[in-house]
């Protein structure tokens, strides 16, 4: 007891000691993390005061190279920097290595190799040729051979039913991407290779605020008149008409604050652009090839501008435009450049984006943890002429900087005051050490040993100085022995029962339905190995029981990653039971992976039957009080076992109402085919069945 005494002062006067080490190294590390978080904002705002000049020189190849020399120089620092787009993505991040063969889409992958255009069921695909001023622009290789693939999931209805709209809003947004990125002087040799690349394009033209041509063809031939171009003008509002050579699109250009430059301030109009197409030989077709040869031409010119992230603003508007649901960007190497299905930003940048107000705060523990601040890039004025004034932000500059020098500082600290303290109370120590091993130390370490292995699922441990009738730590050991051995007999006898009945058992279930049982829902699923008998006959009984288990491990891992529960074994029959939403699509699903998992894990001819049910069942404990079976039965059990009987090797027949629920279900992923129907013991009519199979 007096060794008890003394321990507990000594723990004490430890606990003092530690808790001021505590506190001084947290006022250390406090201070150094108000210093990492100014340093951390000053970071952000040289970032985002030298992308601002760097994008105002209007050269997109040089502000990428700025952020690559910012990163490159912050890695000595321990500094990450990111920089963002209004929707939150992620811009001039490093290139990933180029994937291998088998990792490019093999869609792709041919197109890259053929340098051939491919149309499937779902998309288009279009290699990227490479041309001469590709190369003029530093951007390509001269030697490479081409610069990438496009894919396109264009939207039949409206390509055909609002396709001079479709046409004029993509060449409309390449036209204001070549002047924003001061590009007018490709304009006319722009609008000349969509005519002239684009058969079923008759002209395209550009006139001026007082309905002048300015860029491209005079539209005079196609019946389009200066005063109808002004009066298109004067409504703003885009004009559809028909001619008897062409159908005619007016778009008018609306002055933004990009124009600015090139325009007068007092102009409310700069111009319209108009495009005259080809009557469509089938009105009631899409034409795909002019729609994928309109962006492919504008993408060409858009990508000599040497603004980079106007091609995925390009890319962006053509989804925009109707005609395309989704566009992809591959570059010639395979790896995805952009893709307009924009997956959504980290919640730390969308809630920077829609406050629209600088962040700061600590991520991660410890050594690793930083401090990350996010600012704002509004668009200013001077910006507008790229960006458009449609947006408040242009994008994001998120810096982050580690902690770990405070984290450093906060343990020397701590070290120091623990290292006092140790010589403090050492000589207590070594006056009870003998008395405290003896009497605590030894016992205390083994029962802590013994409980820590029990956390680790090692139930086989005892503690050997234990008893029910010894001091209190004699008799905590005992108790420790005592639950470890409850655990051990509880943990073995969970492996002879399902799922369910375990839950059942734990929340007292089973109790409640021996008296009567409960009706439910579920669908039932059957399995049964063929051939299995004859197998077992021809070999030893370790191998059976072996091939056995693992055939049965195999088919138990399926059920229970489609949310099934395995009820029973009967020898070389499993029965498993599925619930919830979409049960049956699960089942479905599972009973085909069942026989994919067979194939992977026998080493004989060995195959499986399986049969699925769904209906009403009753779920309870049957049997004697002292021995149940917590299990189902009814009609429907009794169907899904004669279907799996009914059920060649490799095959999975379900019911009718199997076929109809899991058809109804989202996640269906198997289909099914009709079967003749069979008679089964119990059913006065034949069973209206179905085989399950693979989606091709």
């Amino acid at each position: 007891m007096v060794a008890k005494i003394f321990l507990g002062v000594a723990a004490v006067l430890g606990l003092a000691f530690f808790l001021v080490s505590m506190r001084i190294g947290n006022q250390i590390e406090g201070s150094i993390q108000r210093v990492a978080q100014n340093s951390a904002m000053q970071m952000a705002t040289m970032v985002r005061s030298s992308i601002e000049q760097a994008m105002l020189s209007g050269n997109g190849i040089r502000v990428k190279e700025l952020v690559e020399e910012l990163k490159h120089s912050a890695t000595d620092l321990d500094t990450e920097i990111h920089i963002y787009d209004p929707r939150g993505i992620e811009v001039f991040a490093p290139k990933p290595p180029p994937p291998s063969r088998t990792e490019i889409d093999a869609q792709v992958a041919q197109v890259l190799e053929s340098r051939l255009r491919l149309m499937s069921e779902d998309r288009i695909i279009r290699p990227i040729p490479m041309e001469a001023r590709c190369s003029r622009s530093g951007c390509h290789d001269a030697s490479d051979k081409s610069r990438g693939v496009l894919s396109f999931q264009i939207d039949d209805a409206k390509c055909k039913d609002e396709r001079t709209e479709v046409i004029s809003k993509i060449v409309t947004s390449a036209f204001i991407h070549l002047m924003t990125s001061r590009q007018a002087n490709h304009l006319d040799d722009y609008f000349s290779d969509v005519v002239k690349m684009t058969p079923s394009i008759l002209g395209v033209s550009v006139y001026d605020s007082e309905g002048d041509p300015s860029f491209g063809d005079d539209m005079e031939a196609f019946g389009v008149s200066q005063q109808m171009v002004v009066n298109t003008m004067s409504d703003n509002k885009a004009m559809t008409t028909s001619t008897s050579m062409a159908e005619i699109e007016i778009v008018p250009l609306e002055k933004q604050a990009r124009c600015v430059e090139c325009h007068q301030q007092e102009e409310q109009m700069r111009g319209a652009l108009i495009i005259a197409l080809a009557p469509n030989l089938i009105p009631r077709k899409c034409d795909a090839i002019e729609l994928e040869q309109v962006v492919d031409i504008s993408l060409r010119h858009i990508m000599t501008s040497e603004l980079g992230r106007m091609i995925a603003l390009f890319l962006d508007s053509v989804v925009e435009s109707g005609g395309v649901n989704e566009l992809i960007l591959y570059d010639n190497e395979g790896r995805t450049y952009w893709n307009t299905s924009h997956p959504p930003p980290a919640p730390h940048i969308s809630a920077v984006l829609k406050k629209q107000r600088s962040s700061i705060d600590l991520i991660g523990q410890g050594m690793e943890q930083r401090v990350r601040v996010v600012e704002p890039l509004f668009n200013s004025p001077r910006c507008a002429r790229c960006h458009g004034n449609d947006m408040a932000l242009r994008g994001l500059v998120e810096v982050s900087l580690s902690t770990r020098s405070a984290d450093e500082a906060k343990t020397a600290s701590t070290n120091i005051v623990i290292l006092t303290t140790l010589l403090a109370i050492l000589g207590l120590l070594l006056l009870l050490i003998a008395v405290m091993h003896t009497l605590v130390l030894r016992p205390v370490r083994e029962i802590s040993a013994v409980t820590e292995s029990i956390g680790k699922g090692h139930l086989d441990v005892n503690v050997v100085h234990a008893s029910d009738d010894g001091d209190e730590i004699a008799r905590l050991g005992h108790r420790i022995n005592k639950m470890a051995k409850d655990l051990q007999t509880k943990l073995n006898l969970e492996k002879f029962v399902s799922k369910r009945t375990a839950a059942a058992a734990r929340t007292g279930g089973i109790g409640v339905t021996a008296q009567g049982g409960q009706r439910t829902q579920a669908t039932i699923l059957f399995s049964d190995i063929r051939g299995f008998t004859a197998y077992s006959e021809n070999t030893s009984a370790e191998k059976v029981v072996a091939m056995l288990n693992r055939l049965l491990k195999a088919q138990t891992d399926v059920v229970h990653q489609f949310h099934g529960d395995v009820d029973k074994f009967v020898g070389d029959e499993l029965m498993a039971i599925f619930q919830g939403p979409d049960a049956e699509a699960h089942a479905a699903d599972c009973a085909l992976a069942m026989l994919d998992a067979v194939h992977e894990v026998r080493e004989t001819s060995l195959t499986v039957g399986i049969g699925i049910s769904t209906g009403e069942v009753i779920i309870g404990a049957i049997g004697h009080e002292d021995r149940l079976d917590f299990t189902a039965i009814g009609d429907v059990v009794n169907t899904g076992a004669r279907l799996c009987s009914a059920a060649q090797g490799d095959e999975v027949l379900v019911s009718e109402k199997v076929r109809l629920k899991a058809l109804e279900s989202d996640k269906c992923q198997c289909a099914f085919e009709s079967v003749e129907p069979i008679s089964v013991k119990g059913k006065s009519e034949p069973l209206q069945i179905a085989r399950v199979i693979a989606i091709q």
